[in-house]
């Protein structure tokens, strides 16, 4: 049976053979070089090729300038307790002429009697590929229209970021190096009414083991709020991490223009108000609020008074402005909670929540008394004092349409025109 130190050093030179690791051994005070026939190949040498050289010298001379400056300091530091071990990355000079590069490692062996460094042993590694790989991908995510991460969840509970593209500066205002270390620089960056769903969505792809998705705001580093989208596709490995591989881009101007068409689908244009079909969804919404909750509802139709005289004598700009001002003075006078909207033409709807027939009745006086007060076409020989025409009906629980409450309420509108206009009529309910 072989002795003990015999079967590991055969297991050691398995391993080194298995890695395909150049091995080195240097003698600090004397310079002598031990290397093995690896450490040649990785540089396209036979290793017979430089027995017979100062293989120290092989070294500075065929090490890029650049990172011979950078292993001498890594040296400095480890000779001089300021890390743990030697390791760093260096380019090689390939016998053919290209640049190799290497993952340099190394540990101090033996020490002199008055506790100098002596022997240092190390090994390298051939890199390139993988580098090359690196700096394909890193030219890659500079193009990108986003952040390209990998996220990691490892089985306590701890969130990573192993990797992180430039980019993450121009969102989040730190570079990859900080969100590498602590991943929370990025979520305190998150509105904080966004946070906690986005943290529920993260543990819902961890519980579920799936991809994620996610639409998210951040207080950007111009102090401008950014919208970013977040996807990403989901593998465990063997140790039970869970990773997801993605890209973040930033919708800011998609959001924008969706909360543009928005208003342009709900909002009148020209006042500024609810239009036509959005006061009839939100009349819809309190019928199944009433039916619900059995609140007091007042709902208002307004029409104002002679207006086409007031397009055909001032214009259809002085028209315009008559129209802003009364949603000028609707604004003036009703609630926040208070629903309005222009119903078209010059036709005005309100939905007034908890408000009786005579508290409805009573603020529709009001309104009607300020928009009095205004005079259109002034220093014109037609010039107008405005006034409107409204019917008022309560909202019940028999009402299952919404046509049912304007019926009601444009009959009664047209009851105050035909008694003289200017005036507030109520539909009274049976």
């Amino acid at each position: 049976m072989e002795p003990d130190y015999k079967v590991e050093t055969k297991r050691l030179q398995a391993i080194i053979e298995g890695t395909r690791a150049g091995t080195w051994e240097w003698n600090v005070q004397t310079n002598e070089v031990l290397i093995n026939k690896r450490w040649a190949e990785i540089i396209g040498y036979d290793l017979h090729e430089l027995r017979n050289r100062d293989t120290i010298e092989v070294w500075r001379e065929l090490c890029h300038p650049n990172d011979l400056q950078i292993s001498d300091k890594c040296f400095e530091d480890y000779f001089g307790g300021k890390t743990s071990h030697y390791e760093c990355i260096v380019r090689l000079r390939h016998k053919d002429g290209h640049w190799v590069w290497i993952h340099d490692r190394g540990k101090i062996v033996t020490r002199t009697e008055d506790g100098l460094p002596e022997w240092t042993a190390g090994t390298h590694i051939d890199i390139t590929n993988e580098y090359k790989t690196q700096v394909f991908l890193s030219k890659i995510a500079k193009s990108a229209p986003g952040i390209i991460y990998t996220f990691q969840i490892t089985p306590d509970g701890k969130y990573s970021f192993p990797y992180v593209s430039e980019k993450c500066r121009e969102y989040y205002g730190v570079g990859p190096d900080v969100v590498k270390q602590d991943a929370s620089v990025i979520f305190d960056t998150i509105f904080e009414e966004d946070r906690l769903p986005l943290l529920e969505s993260i543990e819902v792809a961890y519980r579920e083991q799936s991809d994620w998705t996610f639409e998210y705001r951040i207080h950007a580093k111009d102090n401008k709020a950014r919208w970013l989208y977040g996807h990403a596709t989901f593998e465990k490995d063997e140790e039970d991490v869970s990773t997801w591989y993605g890209m973040i881009i930033d919708i800011t101007e998609k959001k924008l223009l969706e909360q543009r068409l928005l208003e342009l689908s709900t909002i009148d244009e020209l006042t500024g108000l609810y239009n036509r079909r959005e006061i009839i969804n939100k009349l819809q919404e309190t019928l199944n609020t009433k039916h619900r909750y059995s609140r007091e509802y007042c709902l208002v139709l307004i029409d104002l008074d002679n207006f086409k005289n007031i397009n055909d004598t001032l214009g259809h700009d002085v028209g315009d402005q008559a129209l802003c001002s009364f949603a000028s003075v609707m604004r003036s006078r009703l609630r926040k909670t208070d629903i309005f909207g222009r119903f078209g033409g010059e036709e005005f709807v309100i939905i007034m929540p908890e408000t009786n027939q005579h508290d409805g009745y009573q603020i529709c006086q009001d309104l009607l008394f300020d928009f009095k007060q205004l005079t259109f076409g002034k220093g014109n020989q037609n010039a107008v004092q405005p006034s409107f025409s409204a019917g008022l009906t309560m909202i019940t629980d028999l009402d299952e349409d919404t046509s049912e409450v304007l019926i009601r309420a444009d009959k009664a509108m047209y009851k105050a025109k035909a008694g003289g206009k200017a005036q507030v009529c109520l539909n009274e309910v049976a």
